[in-house]
């Protein structure tokens, strides 16, 4: 049969063959042109750069994957990316090379001693999210922190609130402290001060009643001590020459009393004069004189 030539002719074996190979060089070619064979230096969606026979990666957890020379995928669910990258647990992902994933349910991107930062991260918006730096920064601005030491080292022991460009910060709902180093709210504060307040003036007033009893106690006792004196002074005094006399004299001043006695005398020629006389009040207190004199 001779070879077809118009699109409706019947084509004989050789035809239909040299068709086929035609198809299959066609479908190798845009093949080759989609996914080029991952071989080393070569380009394409995925490469790898091995200059040695070194160790295949391994996926021994169930429906895990590894990538990477030596990567071991060895937890349920786990996922392995990089040179010696290691997800241990299950739903676990190691990314990158070295990196160890040794948690359920982690993310890792390094290994201890090795780590890596994550950039570009964006704002995180839900509750789950990461957040960045510039996040946590503004975060920090209005978060409780300790004092700095002047070596840089956190001051467990001092904490300041607000800062002189900003005023002082208040504290709201603060409970009523109990313990001696606890703080006190304004309530405690209040009541602590009227306490004060009322101790102090209870404790003036007893001071100052007890200043008050003991100048009327010291006033009685003058008014008594001058009542003793009056009558000390009204005892009449013996004036003949060779005469004794004993005398006795009452005296009142300011609500008080006294009363006093003496004895007094005049020598035989006239020229000595004694007296002596003793006197006691109202208030207990008692007292005694004596006196002499000569005239010519």
């Amino acid at each position: 049969m001779a070879d077809g030539s118009d699109r409706y002719d019947a084509v004989n074996v050789g035809q239909m063959q040299n068709g086929v190979n035609y198809a299959i060089d066609q479908s190798k070619a845009y093949t080759d042109q989609q996914i080029t064979n991952i071989n080393n230096g070569t380009s394409g969606m995925f490469q790898v750069n091995n200059t040695e026979n070194l160790a295949n990666p391994s996926a021994t957890g169930a429906n895990s994957a590894a990538g990477g020379v030596g990567s071991s995928a060895a937890g349920a669910n786990a996922t392995a990316l990089g040179n010696g990258s290691q997800a241990q647990a299950d739903n676990s992902v190691a990314l990158g090379a070295g990196s160890v994933a040794s948690r359920a349910n982690t993310v890792s991107v390094g290994s201890a001693g090795a780590e890596r930062a994550i950039t570009n991260v964006a704002d995180g918006s839900q509750a789950a999210d990461a957040v960045n730096v510039r996040q946590l920064q503004a975060s920090q601005q209005g978060t409780l922190r300790y004092d700095t030491n002047v070596n840089g080292t956190t001051n467990l022991n001092s904490v300041t609130l607000g800062s002189t460009a900003t005023g002082p910060t208040t504290v709201r709902n603060v409970a009523a402290g109990t313990a001696g180093t606890d703080a006190v709210n304004v309530d405690q504060l209040k009541s602590g001060m009227s306490q004060t307040l009322d101790w102090s003036k209870a404790y003036t007033d007893e001071r100052f009643n007890g200043f008050d009893r003991d100048l009327r106690k010291t006033e009685n006792r003058a008014s008594a001590g001058i009542a003793s004196a009056m009558a000390v002074a009204a005892l009449p005094q013996s004036t003949e020459a060779g005469r004794n006399m004993a005398s006795v004299a009452a005296g009142s001043f300011n609500g008080e009393s006294g009363i006093a006695v003496g004895i007094s005398g005049v020598s035989e020629g006239g020229r000595w004069i004694y007296k002596f006389s003793g006197s006691t009040n109202s208030r207990g207190d008692g007292g005694v004189s004596v006196g002499a004199g000569i005239q010519w």
